[in-house]
């Protein structure tokens, strides 16, 4: 991840000649913005706000503890089975790259297929393709509460069999 990180710095944009400026912004007009004391007017502008996960409210998830897609890359231990929570781009992403690294994953999503946004004919074939790697998929299913037992975190699925896992990856 460090190595990569320079190409998205804002220095990198600099060097490229976009002015970059940091901080709280607020549209005054249709080619106004207002970042902290400056006021910037613009033909064309990019937001770029960068994205923080989203943690569901579901009951014990913060006492057993889980993962996102940001604190993923900060473990020094692959864990022997995941369950992810999520079917997106972001969750199908770190759940094809566990399950290559060895780790065996479960995926749970509410909708009723992956990639539920997205072209229901490619996110049928690629089920089936990382069905084939080895990933396990729970459809239709809400994750309704998280407990810490023996060891293990325990996922309970609205009108489901509960799923025991080593680690829990939020990336809904």
């Amino acid at each position: 991840r460090a190595g990569i990180a320079h190409v998205d710095s804002a220095s990198r944009f600099r060097d490229l000649g976009v002015d970059v400026f940091l901080g709280d912004g607020q549209f005054i007009d249709s080619d106004t913005v207002q970042v902290g004391e400056t006021t910037l007017k613009f033909k064309k502008a990019v937001i770029a706000t960068g994205a923080r996960p989203f943690v569901p409210p579901i009951e014990g998830l913060e006492e057993a503890g889980y993962l996102t897609y940001e604190s993923l890359f900060e473990t020094d231990t692959l864990p022997d089975r995941v369950t992810v929570l999520g079917a997106g781009p972001i969750g199908l992403e770190m759940a094809q790259v566990l399950s290559r690294l060895g780790a065996e994953v479960t995926v749970v999503e509410m909708q009723d297929r992956i990639l539920p946004n997205d072209d229901p004919d490619v996110a049928e074939r690629l089920k089936a393709l990382l069905e084939a790697e080895g990933l396990h998929f729970r459809l239709g299913a809400r994750a309704t509460a998280v407990r810490a037992e023996e060891g293990t975190k325990v996922v309970e699925v609205e009108g489901g069999t509960p799923i025991r896992g080593d680690e829990i990856l939020v990336a809904v």
